[in-house]
């Protein structure tokens, strides 16, 4: 039965405002089934209108008000049902709240349960309120931070989702007023809000020509690495400012800027803290974006920590932070992500050598590249021996025949494959039988086929490229003797040294 609905009914006469409300509320306090029924109901489009015409008085009767719709917002069920007009409703009541204590901690309460919704998350962009939600946030700092943090983070959460649907950036473009607060809250001294201002910028930045616009005219990147120079931000702003940055690395032409702006050196510093891997796994991803194809950036990774030529780290560079950590770290995931930067940076440098336009320089900082990192090839080994992704296997396989073709390299690819484990795979990837193509076969069969082929040319250029940079004297006899076998198994006469 149906028996809350007369008594919603009563609310809309002032006479028993002061009794209908209660009512109801002990209603729900008493028998917790009533609270889905009174949402059902349309309580809180009631209560709303009715806050809205400002006659509600008394801090009691208006806290009571306050509980009932953060009650009715955790039905979800009738919100599903909610009318439209709720929304806006519902933000003025929050907006023009004169207190910022419990009540209107229920009221934001309210507003984020709504805005968990697909249709209210819609209609925050379509009917323009994104402002409004962005002052609303804003606003929660003049309440007491035990209380407002927490609703603080459930907004930021709804925020977050607003922004990343398809329907964002076509009414909330760059140029805007929304966008340019969001913008001047990188440079906050309150870390909610560079995290907001983060996460949303970098929702927005989903395609090269943004992500150009945000670094060449708003200059975005700036405090992102303000922040990551900063030794006392948080690990959640370490991990929103990274992320928004490998968004904005994405395009091409940002690469150059962000090395330009200190980006390799900033993310150095988070390589040395191991009580946050989680910042060190995204500083290495970072890195990795930056140097690809950037002959500019691996020139900045390969530079020397000191200009002191007396000090010992004038011969250590930040790429040998970066092999410090990989040989700290226990995370696979952080070692990889290592392994592929060295691999983009051997198919950088290495594979332009056939290249007429070869950059200045470029040979030398191949040879800076070996001799400064006796090492180098460790990480690429764990891209070989891991099983995870078949793809970076084959990315790993690649790289040290690249690096082996380089006489100076292949010092460095026995090192890796003694030190590695990569020796078993090595004769596991030339010896594994390859199927033949056969008609209709279906497509993962091929997918593995052509995988084990190019692995295995790989691993043959790379037995190659040791046998003739080596000389007799200088490859272990053992070696020498497996690598000789194992071509001529494949069909391959080894190389006269």
């Amino acid at each position: 039965m149906n028996y809350t609905l007369p008594i919603i009914q009563w609310i809309t006469h002032l006479s028993l405002v002061h009794v209908a409300i209660p009512v109801i509320y002990n209603i729900c306090i008493d028998y917790v089934p009533a609270q889905a029924q009174v949402a059902q109901n349309g309580i809180s489009i009631v209560l709303l209108k009715l806050l809205e015409t400002g006659k509600l008085k008394g801090s009691a009767l208006l806290g009571v008000t306050y509980e009932l719709l953060e009650m009715a917002s955790e039905q979800s069920q009738s919100i599903d049902t909610t009318p439209d007009d709720l929304l806006p409703l519902i933000i003025h009541a929050v907006s023009s709240s004169e207190s910022h204590g419990e009540g209107y901690g229920c009221l934001l309460n309210a507003l984020n349960g709504y805005l968990q919704k697909g249709k209210f998350q819609q209609l925050s962009i379509i009917n323009g309120h994104v402002e409004e939600l962005l002052s609303i946030f804003l606003d929660t700092f003049k309440g007491e931070d035990s209380i407002m943090g927490p609703l603080r983070l459930k907004l930021n959460h709804s925020l977050a989702d607003i922004s990343a649907l398809a329907a964002y950036p076509k009414y909330y473009p760059l140029r805007c007023s929304v966008t340019e607060t969001l913008i001047s809250w990188l440079s906050s001294e309150k870390d909610d809000l560079k995290i907001c201002g983060c996460i949303i910028l970098g929702n927005v930045a989903r395609d090269d020509e943004v992500c150009k616009s945000m670094l060449h005219d708003f200059k975005v990147h700036l405090p992102l690495i303000s922040m990551l120079q900063r030794e006392d931000s948080k690990a959640t702003v370490l991990h929103c400012s990274l992320g928004f940055l490998k968004n904005l690395a994405i395009a091409g032409d940002n690469r150059e800027c962000l090395g330009e702006a200190g980006v390799i050196k900033a993310v150095s510093r988070l390589w040395a803290i191991d009580t946050l891997p989680h910042a060190q796994l995204m500083a290495a991803s970072l890195t990795r974006q930056t140097i690809l194809t950037s002959v500019t950036n691996i020139t900045r990774l390969l530079e020397p920590i000191s200009s002191d030529s007396d000090s010992p780290a004038s011969r250590r560079t930040y790429l040998s932070l970066l092999l410090a950590l990989f040989g700290k770290t226990d995370s696979s995931p952080i070692k990889t992500e290592i392994g592929r930067t060295i691999a983009a940076i051997c198919r950088t440098l290495m594979r332009l050598k056939e290249n007429s336009e070869l950059p200045p320089g470029t040979e030398e900082l191949v040879t800076r590249l070996f001799e400064l990192h006796k090492d180098v090839a460790r990480p690429i080994g764990i891209m070989i021996t891991q099983t995870e992704w078949p793809i970076v296997q084959s990315e790993g396989w690649f790289a040290l025949a690249l690096i082996a073709s380089h006489p100076a390299g292949s010092q460095a690819v026995i090192d890796c494959l003694e030190s590695m484990c990569v020796i078993q795979s090595l004769c596991d990837t030339i010896r594994t039988p390859i199927s033949r193509p056969e008609p209709g076969e279906p497509a993962k069969d091929k997918t593995d086929r052509l995988k084990k082929t190019k692995d295995r040319e790989n691993a043959l250029f790379l037995l190659h490229g040791l046998m003739r940079n080596n000389a007799a004297s200088e490859l272990p006899e053992s070696l020498r003797d497996m690598f000789e076998d194992l071509l001529r198994e494949a069909g391959h006469e080894p190389p006269k040294s």
